[in-house]
């Protein structure tokens, strides 16, 4: 299904990682039908996103140049809610997606500019612990 409605839909700007970046999710095809700039997980579980699904998101060889750019670039990163996953993906790759917390995609009135910000997860203020630019589409 995955594939099939990754070419209806075509290019997107932020993508959520289906089945919360399982290990049969994110297939390269559906990787560059979409072509997302920004990519969400949102995990739960220590597997979650599984090593290969995220491998395949920021391998240049699966999807153009990856995800991996500055955020003055067209892409924004791939973000994480927790980091339960950190263990068995490892710290380098971990290291790869953006500070983990919780994920706020911000559209500015007009619908032609974004950002993204990562609030603390581990505070009761939910301070933003990181923000990206504003987006311009």
């Amino acid at each position: 299904m995955e594939t099939a409605v990754g070419e209806l839909c075509g290019p997107v700007t932020v993508a959520k990682l289906d089945h919360h970046g399982w290990k049969d999710s994110s297939n390269a095809r559906w990787l560059n039908s979409v072509r997302p700039q920004c990519i969400l997980i949102p995990s739960c579980a220590k597997d979650h996103p599984a090593e290969n699904a995220l491998r395949r998101v920021l391998d240049p060889l699966v999807y153009g140049d990856g995800l991996e750019r500055d955020s003055n670039g067209p892409s924004t990163g791939v973000f994480v809610t927790t980091d339960a996953s950190r263990k068995l993906l490892g710290d380098e790759l971990f290291s790869r997606m953006k500070p983990y917390g919780h994920v706020v995609v911000r559209v500015y009135e007009g619908g032609n500019a974004y950002q993204v910000f990562v609030l603390d997860n581990r505070s009761i203020d939910y301070h933003v612990i990181y923000k990206t630019g504003i987006i311009k589409l």
